[in-house]
């Protein structure tokens, strides 16, 4: 009798991790259908389809992002760009494009609102930000600091990397952003040193 209790256990806890597996595939795939969406959008952007994938990569690496903010995370940030190449135009177009393409994959309202009110005010720097917000602000803000994007920022007159820095909400960012910034300026330096 205890065999067939074990067995049927075993039975259960298989499907268990089916399903469980099953639930992380569709999430998945409806991440990368959301990113094919997304993608004509994001190629008129002018960091354009790489910045989106650099942010993504960023926040994978760096944070850890709990199962119930998943699909707000990975939504706001594929979706961050999609207005535009001005923060005007991602404030005020890229809420409703997005609000569009999360529909077609039939996201829920709850998650749709949240990734708009995130997208609409991502360049901004709330006090209380919800921490789908801050993965979101923190990648985008590291991305600056990646070799493809760091002399479109350093080159610019009176840009101040401290200003960056400051804004970021999380240690672990700062931290990292500060060790990109030093091996970026290094980079910068030998540059200029050779003849």
């Amino acid at each position: 009798m205890a065999g067939l209790e074990n067995d049927a256990w075993r039975r259960r806890l298989r499907m268990e991790r089916i399903c469980e597996g099953d639930r992380i595939n569709r999430k998945v795939l409806r991440r990368e259908r959301l990113f094919r969406l997304a993608k004509p959008y994001l190629e008129k952007n002018d960091l354009g389809v790489s910045h989106t994938e650099r942010v993504l990569s960023i926040a994978v690496k760096n944070f850890t992002i709990p199962n119930e903010l998943d699909e707000v995370v990975f939504a706001s940030i594929i979706l961050h760009d999609v207005g535009g190449s001005d923060v005007k135009d991602q404030y005020e177009r890229g809420p409703e494009i997005a609000k569009h393409l999360l529909r077609q994959l039939d996201y829920d309202e709850v998650t749709i609102r949240e990734v708009c009110e995130i997208i609409r005010t991502h360049h901004n720097h709330p006090k209380n930000p919800t921490e789908a917000f801050r993965i979101l602000h923190d990648s985008d803000k590291l991305a600056m600091l990646s070799p493809e994007e760091f002399s479109r920022y350093n080159s610019r007159p009176g840009f101040r990397w401290s200003k960056v820095l400051d804004s970021m909400y999380t240690e672990r960012a700062k931290s990292l952003a500060q060790k990109l910034l030093h091996r970026r300026m290094a980079e910068v330096d030998e540059v200029n040193a050779e003849p």
